[in-house]
């Protein structure tokens, strides 16, 4: 069946956010923040990991390397467009939309997931 991963992880998130809404509850901030810090480094690892598999071959005994202007053009083309599109201050905008139609109008931290500027001082 097409699409079953798309499916399966899907299902995942909305599984793991609902039970992080009830969880962040009870849980203790250091141990949210803990979480989230060590979630974000594994996210980092695996993403190196994947392009650096399919970047760096051995052939021949030797090192070689594919695709290295292709991933420094995406990068930087996305950045560009992110920029042009203003990509940041629609998260953000969807992150307030959320926080109100979840009930949680008076958390005054909710919408930090969604905003740039305050990961970079975590």
């Amino acid at each position: 069946m097409i699409g079953i991963g798309t499916l399966i992880n899907t299902t995942a998130i909305i599984i793991g956010g609902i039970i992080g809404l009830y969880c962040g509850k009870i849980m203790n901030e250091n141990y949210q923040s803990t979480i989230m810090k060590a979630t974000g480094i594994c996210v980092i690892f695996i993403g190196i990991g994947g392009t650096i598999e399919n970047m760096m071959t051995i052939q021949n005994g030797k090192i070689t390397s594919n695709g290295t202007m292709m991933m420094i053009t995406s990068i930087v083309i996305g950045s560009l467009v992110g920029e042009i599109l203003n990509i940041e201050l629609h998260i953000e905008q969807f992150g307030q939309w959320l926080k109100n139609k979840t009930g949680n109008a008076k958390d005054s931290s909710f919408v930090y997931a969604f905003e740039q500027r305050r990961l970079l001082y975590v």
